[in-house]
C-alpha cells in the first residue's frame, strides 16, 4: 500500500529542483497554497503531511485518522499543535540546521564589510571626492 503524502504549501519553499524526489515515498499531491478552510479536507486521508506555514491545530490533527508523520519545511514548528501530535503518537520533524552555513557566511561577510569600512570607501569613491586628494 502506497503512502498518501500531501505538501500543503509548496509555493512557500520556492522552485526546488528535486522536490519531485518525494514521489519515491508514495503518492504525493503538491498544493501551491492551502487556506485554513481547505486544510481539513486536504489532510483527512493523508499518511504524511508536509507544511511550511499552514497551521495544524488539535482539531485538524485529530481529524486526520491516517496521519503518521508531520514534516515542517522550516526550522520553526510553532504552526503545529505539538501536544496534540504527541498525544496521537504522530512525530513532528522539521528542517534541522536549515541555512546554518549561509548564516555563518553572511555573518563573516558583514564583519569583514564593517572592519574594512567598505561602505565608507564606496561612498568616498562614488562621490568623486577621492580624486580631489
Amino acid at each position: 500500500m502506497s503512502m498518501n503524502i500531501v505538501f500543503l504549501d509548496a509555493k512557500t519553499v520556492g522552485d526546488i529542483p528535486n522536490l519531485k524526489d518525494l514521489e519515491k515515498f508514495g503518492d504525493i499531491t503538491f498544493y501551491q497554497t492551502t487556506s485554513p478552510d481547505q486544510t481539513k479536507e486536504r489532510i483527512e486521508n493523508a499518511d504524511i503531511v508536509i507544511t511550511n506555514k499552514v497551521v495544524l491545530n488539535r482539531e485538524l490533527i485529530e481529524g486526520a485518522k491516517n496521519l503518521k508523520l508531520i514534516c515542517v519545511a522550516a526550522t520553526g514548528m510553532n504552526n503545529i499543535d505539538r501536544d496534540a501530535a504527541d498525544e496521537a503518537g504522530i512525530p513532528v520533524k522539521n528542517v534541522d540546521g536549515y541555512s546554518s552555513n549561509s548564516v555563518a557566511q553572511t555573518t563573516f561577510a558583514m564583519i569583514l564589510h564593517l572592519v574594512q569600512k567598505i561602505s565608507q570607501f564606496d561612498e568616498f569613491v562614488k562621490s568623486g571626492e577621492y580624486a580631489e586628494h
